[in-house]
């Protein structure tokens, strides 16, 4: 029997692995992405433009398991565009991940221009979200500075917290980024993401930082608690957010 890295494990094990057979509950539909898998969209029922948020899960997790998660966070105040990756493995327990942060670009920007394409009427003007969780929030913290006048306001969830530098964090202010939160459930991940937002600070973008004592390497349920407490705080000053 293969043993998987211990970071694999972890990340595997913080959110349960659901199938695909999932995405036909009514709120979730596939949305097809040349060259990719199909990521998987939620689109409140309606006729009201609503920002994108941009979900990725860990290696190990699914679009599924994130999808709905950031759903119940997020509630009708917008679309979930939730990008796949890769299966991990033959058998769906395995769950995906992404190979490394230029696929992970690539798919999450052909993904957007697929959405844009079938949900044109629906997406308001302005900048998208981004909420990552362990490899997704690592991968995206090193590939979204360049996409900062599109992607404005991100989430990092036990992930992404130690790529950041002053020079880094004044970049994504200067290509239009406007807010960082970390969401920790460990202590290791809590102190580098307090050291990364003092550096946001010092660059001039609002930085926030919430610790889960005792979450550990996870995505559950305290965690999304405090993500839902705190999610007034980064879509502040959002009008689209404000229904």
């Amino acid at each position: 029997m293969k043993t998987l890295p211990w970071s694999l494990l972890l990340c595997a094990l913080a959110v349960p692995a659901h199938t695909h057979a999932e995405a036909s509950e009514p709120d979730f539909s596939l949305l097809e992405v040349p060259e990719f898998s199909p990521s998987l969209v939620r689109v409140p029922e309606g006729r009201a433009r609503l920002p994108v948020v941009v979900v990725t899960h860990g290696a190990g997790g699914t679009a599924e398991a994130h999808c709905q998660l950031w759903a119940r966070i997020v509630t009708n105040n917008g679309i979930l565009l939730c990008v796949r990756g890769r299966a991990r493995g033959p058998n769906a327990e395995d769950g995906e991940y992404y190979p490394d942060h230029l696929t992970l670009e690539r798919e999450t920007f052909a993904a957007l221009s697929a959405l844009r394409t079938r949900y044109a009427e629906r997406i308001a003007e302005g900048g998208l979200y981004y909420a990552g969780f362990s490899q997704g929030a690592t991968m995206g913290a090193l590939m979204l500075v360049e996409h900062a006048a599109e992607v404005k306001r991100m989430a990092f969830v036990e992930g992404g917290f130690a790529e950041w530098s002053v020079a880094r964090a004044r970049a994504f202010r200067e290509r239009g980024g406007e807010r960082v939160l970390f969401v920790c459930g460990r202590k290791e991940c809590a102190n580098a993401a307090r050291k990364s937002a003092y550096w946001f600070k010092l660059a001039g973008v609002p930085a926030h930082v919430e610790y889960v004592e005792g979450a550990g390497h996870s995505h559950d349920a305290r965690v999304e608690a405090r993500i839902v407490a705190t999610l007034p705080w980064l879509t502040a000053s959002d009008a689209r957010f404000q229904r």
